[in-house]
């Protein structure tokens, strides 16, 4: 005797089967796209996420951003240095950069070459990366996430748990050597 679910698929075979192509495209066609809207939402959010931080090369190529990431380094220390971070635009302004939006891969070949100097010297350097602040949330982008929880989706945290995560990495980027 067959179990629930083989019978339950073949009642579900049986009454798609009884429909005509035309009707299962329709039907298909109505329900899937709200299926299929949130999570390829989701999806999306995550890949521009890591193509921001983890996708990012090293500040050592010719690439305009890993030119534009060894110009913003010393900003950054300057920055870091006087104990103050730096709004998206000002950076931006400051790099001659017209969209502060296209500091992302900037910001994440930083980080891809701190960590590497953290293995490479067994001594966790901070993301310094970190200083750059959205004007209105005073936190760093998302992408900050991928160097600081690893883990979990920084996106996804409450904003006190984030700004907390945030102050803590300052801390360790303002008192570095």
């Amino acid at each position: 005797m067959p179990n629930n679910s083989i019978k339950r698929d073949a009642k579900t075979y049986g009454v798609f089967r009884a429909l005509s192509h035309a009707q299962v495209s329709l039907l298909l066609g109505r329900v899937l796209p709200h299926i299929l809207a949130p999570l390829m939402q989701t999806v999306s959010h995550l890949e521009a996420i890591m193509s921001t931080s983890t996708i990012s090369e090293p500040i050592s190529g010719d690439k305009a951003y890993q030119v534009r990431a060894r110009a913003a380094l010393p900003l950054l220390v300057r920055q870091a240095e006087a104990g103050a971070p730096v709004f998206y635009s000002d950076l931006a302004e400051e790099l001659g950069m017209p969209n502060p939006r296209n500091l992302n891969y900037v910001l994440g070949s930083i980080g891809q070459s701190l960590e590497r100097l953290s293995k490479a010297w067994k001594s966790k350097v901070p993301p310094i990366q970190c200083l750059v602040v959205n004007k209105s949330t005073g936190l760093p982008g998302e992408g900050i996430g991928w160097f600081l929880v690893k883990k979990e989706d920084f996106s996804t945290l409450p904003l006190r748990q984030k700004r907390a995560i945030v102050e803590a990495e300052l801390q360790h980027v303002f008192s570095y050597p």
